[in-house]
């Protein structure tokens, strides 16, 4: 009887099933895993040159940190090479014990509501300063928190109103608050009023830091957090704000950070009074301010955090003098239903339509990392109802129902299964006689890794070679039952085998084959430089080339080749074109100079958008090299998009003209477009307006 087999490799075949902290992603099975943070360094100050405490820091361009210490120095500290150095000394620049710091890629911000000057920006690259503000609509800027987003520039929010009181700024109660979001070069690009947003109570303006937090992502993501009322905003476009959430212990969390997905990280610099120093851990939220859990990997103070491009969570613990670097790591789900880091599958029914039929084996194809496994149990029957929980019941309806949680099911199915299979690659199904098969995946992981299912399938009705030895290894039980499972290696050996022989033609097929197969599919045809051709351009070319073989060497066979490539037919220009032309002296000159001379020249004209590198570049001049016919020259020109006279212009690929028309202003003035337009006032100045016989004259 030929062997058949089920076979589960898509993501509708795992529907036939239930799981339980399992994830099925296309084709593929694993235990449910969660991105993490972790770990990933800790900077311990005190073992490095940086001056006592690190008071506050910023983010640099690629591993690149920013520290401010307590004597005021300014460092630079490349935490991947462990590589440091002084950036800014304390006698360098103005500053006093409220000094804020940030950057944007190698601009330094520094702000400080108590200096002259309020906000300034140095170059990180030669220390010099390159603006400074201290006024915004006429108004003094007293900044009390800044956030850089890593691309644009820096979020400064403000208060519009300060009072002296004592010889101390006061912010009164009722100050107006707004954010600004200035851009690395020092221009002002928005400001967000902050309706709704005041001072509630008065207080001097010494640490603004403890009063509230700001936050900014990429994506225009503004967050700001108020710590005597413990409300946290979000701030959408310039006159909108939404209070997210408000926390009962607002007071005790001081710093914020936003990633990419919205997600809300915030931490505090005090214990709670229920909590120690090492029981603190950093709250994650939800966009909408839903409190989600909390980053286990850091304990302690976080005194300021920072977010960067590449999801990295830096928080900075002033008690202990170091710098937390977390990064976001799969880590393998904890499950109580299955009991650990453990996912199941439960199939429903294998039915091979055969009463008494003895199913053979089970393969499986899969990925088995150390400290991993795959467990398969099974058991056969010809019934499909089964004695459950006091009553006959429908095996696959009870399995796919959520009635009884898996805990229960696995207790009620363990006196079922007829046999286990540790993470078996291919293996023999012993005493699995009956029409339904019914099997159980288990998928065992570690911390950080889990196995993963590609396929899994069930053959029948079980084969041997026995038949083909002669009838006295057939006689007694015991060895029989022995020899058949050894000549089973020898069965799957020659099986695979058979397999892989009828699945040659596949190799061969251009539409089947993908990855490696398909770039040495082309090799049989010649084809070169396939490392810049997309599959699908291999394919059309694959299946073209019995027509373009036979006309290699013509002018068609050559467009086809480059238009596979680009996406679009190139011009090519031959002699037997411009020849006549050629006899005009004026115009054989620029004909000669864009086509040359020689009649065995031709020009292959493409847009330059179409090729977007010097590779891609190499790879068409490599097929005109390797197209062309015999004793010709072939030239590539590369159209811009632009009017060059006397050069390669061509009127509907890299020209257009229009009809002349009117400047029109505000839809009431027109100016002729024979009129030039001039400044008076800036008339005769060096490096202004020096144009001769328009508004400059020699004397």
């Amino acid at each position: 009887m030929e062997q058949r087999f089920f076979s589960y490799n898509k993501g509708s075949d795992w529907k036939n099933g239930k799981a339980y902290n399992v994830m099925i992603h296309g084709n593929e099975l694993s235990v449910e895993q969660q991105e993490k943070y972790s770990t990933a360094l800790i900077l311990r100050f005190a073992l490095t040159e940086v001056r006592g405490r690190v008071t506050d820091f910023s983010l640099g361009e690629r591993h690149q940190i920013h520290l401010l210490d307590e004597e005021w120095n300014i460092w630079s500290y490349d935490w991947q090479n462990h590589y440091q150095e002084i950036l800014f000394q304390a006698k360098d620049y103005e500053h006093s014990p409220y000094t804020m710091i940030d950057s944007v890629q190698s601009v330094l911000f520094l702000a400080d509501p108590l200096l002259e000057d309020k906000l300034s920006a140095y170059s990180t690259i030669n220390g010099q300063k390159i603006w400074a503000i201290s006024q915004w609509n006429q108004r003094k800027l007293y900044p009390l928190a800044i956030h850089s987003d890593h691309q644009k520039g820096l979020y400064v929010l403000v208060a519009k109103d300060m009072v002296q009181q004592d010889g101390k700024l006061i912010c009164p109660s009722g100050t107006r608050l707004s954010v600004l979001h200035i851009e690395s070069t020092g221009r002002i690009l928005k400001e967000y009023g902050l309706e709704g947003l005041f001072i509630n109570a008065a207080f001097p303006l010494t640490d603004p830091t403890k009063q509230f937090s700001l936050a900014a992502s990429p994506e225009g993501i503004i967050l700001l957090y108020h710590r005597s009322t413990g409300i946290l905003y979000r701030i959408s476009n310039e006159k909108e704000m939404q209070q997210i959430t408000s926390l009962e212990q607002g007071a005790l969390l001081s710093s914020i950070a936003v990633d990419g997905e919205q997600t809300i990280f915030m931490g505090g610099t005090q214990a709670t009074p229920t909590h120690s120093e090492e029981e603190r851990f950093i709250l994650k939220l939800h966009s909408s301010g839903e409190r989600q859990d909390h980053v286990a990997a850091f304990r302690g103070s976080a005194s300021k955090m920072r977010m960067d491009s590449n999801q990295r969570l830096y928080v900075l613990n002033k008690n202990t003098n170091e710098l937390h670097v977390l990064e976001r790591r799969k880590r393998t789900n904890f499950s109580s239903a299955t009991s650990g880091l453990k996912g199941i599958f439960l199939t429903t029914a294998f039915d091979s339509t055969e009463d008494g039929l003895e199913w053979h084996k089970v393969q499986l194809e899969a990925h088995i990392p150390d400290e991993t496994q795959i467990r398969i149990s099974y058991f056969a029957s010809d019934r499909k109802d089964h004695w459950l929980l006091g009553h006959y019941r429908s095996l696959d309806e009870w399995i796919l129902s959520d009635t009884d949680p898996i805990q229960v099911k696995c207790k009620e199915l363990e006196g079922l299964w007829q046999g286990t299979l540790i993470s078996p690659r291919d293996a023999l199904l012993f005493k699995a006689k009956g029409r339904y098969l019914w099997v159980k995946i288990e998928f065992i992981g570690s911390e950080f890794k889990t196995p993963v299912l590609n396929r899994l399938r069930v053959y029948f009705p079980r084969q041997t070679y026995l038949p083909y030895l002669p009838a006295v290894y057939q006689e007694e039980d015991t060895g029989q039952d022995f020899l058949a499972r050894y000549l089973a290696l020898f069965h799957t050996l020659f099986t695979e085998v058979e397999e892989e022989i009828n699945q040659l033609p596949t190799y061969l097929d251009a539409d089947v084959v993908t990855g490696p197969f398909l770039s040495w599919l082309s090799t049989w045809l010649g084809i070169s430089s396939t490392d810049r051709w997309s599959e699908q351009q291999l394919r059309s070319l694959i299946k073209l080339a019995p027509e373009l073989y036979p006309l290699r060497g013509t002018k068609f066979a050559m467009q086809k080749m480059i238009e596979l490539f680009t996406g679009k037919p190139p011009i090519i220009v031959e002699y037997h074109q411009y020849k006549e032309m050629r006899k005009d002296q004026q115009l054989g000159q620029i004909i000669d100079r864009l086509y040359g001379s020689n009649p065995y020249t031709f020009t292959v004209l493409i847009e330059q958008n179409l090729i977007k590198t010097e590779r891609e570049r190499f790879i068409v001049e490599r097929i005109i090299e390797e197209e062309k016919p015999a004793f010709t020259e072939g030239k590539l020109v590369l159209l811009e998009e632009n009017i060059y006279l006397d050069m390669h212009s061509y009127i509907g690929m890299n020209t257009i003209l229009t009809e002349p028309s009117l400047l029109i202003l505000d839809q009431q003035a027109a100016m002729p477009h024979q009129t030039l337009l001039i400044d008076q006032d800036l008339a005769n100045r060096l490096d202004t307006h020096t144009r001769l016989g328009l508004d400059s004259e020699l004397e």
